[in-house]
């Protein structure tokens, strides 16, 4: 059998998201569950897609201006409200921006 690719299953509400990148595992939290990366990407308008490494807590933001930043020290907490609020950019000012450089 191939790889799958898509979401079954979530556990977090995520009206915000357009779609999810995932190779090999089915659901965001079997990516995370063996230390790999799922791509999210948001609709968003000041954020187009949010990675994130639960094993090293670095997330990386690219920005819908084309910029991408690295944040680390990201508790995976954070990660899964960013991705999950009605306003990502204001999630974004409120509680990353400032808080986890690299």
């Amino acid at each position: 059998m191939g790889p799958t690719y898509g979401v079954r299953r979530l556990l977090i509400p995520l009206a915000n998201v357009l779609s999810v990148f995932l190779v090999y595992r089915s659901s965001i939290a079997e990516c995370h569950k063996h230390g790999e990366i799922a791509m999210v990407y948001l609709n968003s308008s000041a954020i187009r897609r949010v990675e994130y490494n639960p094993v090293t807590r670095r997330m990386v933001i690219e920005f819908t201006s084309g910029h991408s930043y690295p944040f680390c020290g990201v508790p995976e907490n954070v990660y899964k409200a960013l991705i999950a609020a009605s306003s990502a950019g204001q999630y974004y000012h409120d509680h990353i921006k400032g808080h986890y450089e690299c």
